[in-house]
Parts: C-alpha cells; sequence; structure tokens
C-alpha cells in the first residue's frame, strides 16, 4: 500500500487535489455573480446583498460537497490513467487529502462544523474508493 502511493504521479496528483478543491469554489462564485448580474438587470441598479449572500450560502451548502465527490471521482479516475496500478487505497488516499485541505481550509474562513459533513466525508471517501478500484490494474 505504501509502495502504491509512492507511485503516484506528484505532479498529476497536485493538479488534481488543487482542481478538486478550488472547482466548487469557481463554480459557485460563477454562478453567484450570474445571479447578481440578473437581479441587477432586474431592478436595473445595484442589486440586494443581502440577497446575494442568502443566496450563495443556500447553494453553497448542497452544491459544494456534491462537486468534491464529483471531482475527487474523476481526479482519482485522471491519476489512475497515468498510473494504472493504482487501487482503491490510492483513492482513499486521495480523498482523505481532499477532505484533510477541505477542513482546514474550513477552519481558516471560519466555517462551522455540522454532523452532515460527516455524510458528505464518508461520500468523498467511496468516491475515492470507486474511482481507483474501477478499472483494470495492471
Amino acid at each position: 500500500m505504501v509502495s502504491e502511493i509512492k507511485n503516484m504521479p506528484v505532479n498529476r496528483s497536485l493538479i488534481a487535489l488543487s482542481g478538486t478543491i478550488l472547482l466548487p469554489i469557481i463554480t459557485i462564485f460563477i454562478i453567484t455573480t450570474i445571479y447578481a448580474f440578473k437581479l441587477a438587470f432586474e431592478v436595473q441598479g445595484p442589486p440586494d446583498e443581502q440577497l446575494i449572500s442568502e443566496f450563495a450560502e443556500s447553494i453553497a451548502i448542497w452544491l459544494s460537497p456534491v462537486l468534491k465527490v464529483l471531482f475527487t471521482f474523476l481526479s482519482v479516475k485522471w491519476i489512475k490513467n497515468k498510473v494504472s496500478q493504482i487501487s482503491w487505497f490510492g483513492g482513499v488516499f486521495f480523498a482523505i487529502c481532499v477532505i484533510f485541505i477541505g477542513l482546514i481550509l474550513d477552519v481558516i474562513f471560519g466555517d462551522t462544523f455540522h454532523t452532515i459533513q460527516l455524510l458528505w466525508m464518508g461520500l468523498i471517501l467511496a468516491a475515492g474508493a470507486l474511482a481507483g478500484g474501477s478499472g483494470k490494474n495492471e
């Protein structure tokens, strides 16, 4: 198992890890910006900042974890394309890194821990294991 982690390509893994963490944030930012533009055009002036903030919070609560699960799965598959001998353990290791960095960012930005996050962590681990274990291992 340790040799499997050593065989993971570092550059590809770091790119995939960065993408898995940043792409949900960027996606929510883009959706919120589109919503703000829509509000601005409706009122033909500056939109209500409180309404935009509530919208961003409401979609971030469910969209961010869903995208992390999706991007974890896709990232592990992308890494596995380079190194085909990665098994489910490599995927779980990648998922643990995603969860750990996500928790660090939550602490830095002052987000509180909710028990539903345990479910999302389990789904991220499952996505990593599923992507790592699927396909042919040579």
